[in-house]
């Protein structure tokens, strides 16, 4: 290969160059960490070790401020079929609402909180997943419904979700996004037509 001007890559280690292959610039190689790549402070910042402890703290803060709600959403995914299903359909669908309101122009003070309330239900989906894939590990005997317990069981799961993400196997770490985006989403929007009041106005 022949090429006019700098080489930039993210490998492990360095990548091997055949003879007859000219690179007029420099080769610059960063390397592959939990902690991110590069040295700015933004890679720093987003980086996916630095993702995860914000993860486990914002897992910490729920459970230690609504117990219920963790506990009611680890209960929603005992279903896991029909929660998948329905993070299928609300996925692409709840942003089509919010888009349909923004159009209406009436709409769009709704259509910013459908937003938002979507973008959040995306990011703690780590969450809600990795706190029933923990309470799979653990003991049943210890599911006593604590505090204690729902972040013991958030934490093996968060991490454990994090780990497969780094498995040098392709497409594996998008897989795993695509899935517990699903999975976490479904169980939000399971878990809000649950607690809808009925008609007598109760909480169903």
């Amino acid at each position: 290969a022949e090429i006019a001007g700098s080489l930039s890559y993210v490998a492990p280690s360095a990548v091997r160059i055949r003879e007859g292959a000219r690179i007029s610039g420099p080769i610059d190689r960063d390397s592959i960490a939990p902690w991110g790549v590069g040295s700015d402070i933004r890679a720093r910042f987003f980086s996916p070790l630095v993702r995860t402890v914000w993860m486990l703290m914002t897992g910490a803060i729920i459970i230690a401020l609504a117990p219920r709600l963790a506990s009611a959403l680890n209960d929603t995914l005992r279903r896991p079929a029909l929660v998948g299903i329905v993070g299928l359909v609300a996925i692409p669908l709840v942003p089509g609402i919010a888009v349909l309101l923004i159009a209406s122009v009436v709409g769009i003070p709704l259509s910013m909180l459908i937003l938002t309330t979507y973008l959040m239900a995306l990011y703690l989906s780590q969450f809600v997943v990795g706190q029933r894939i923990g309470s799979l590990i653990l003991p049943d005997r210890w599911n006593d419904g604590s505090r204690g317990y729902l972040l013991l069981s958030m934490t093996i799961g968060v991490l454990l979700l994090s780990v497969l993400r780094f498995v040098p196997i392709p497409f594996l770490g998008t897989l795993v996004n695509v899935l517990v985006a699903v999975l976490g989403l479904g169980a939000a929007v399971m878990l809000i037509r649950e607690l809808r009041p009925d008609r007598s106005g109760r909480v169903a």
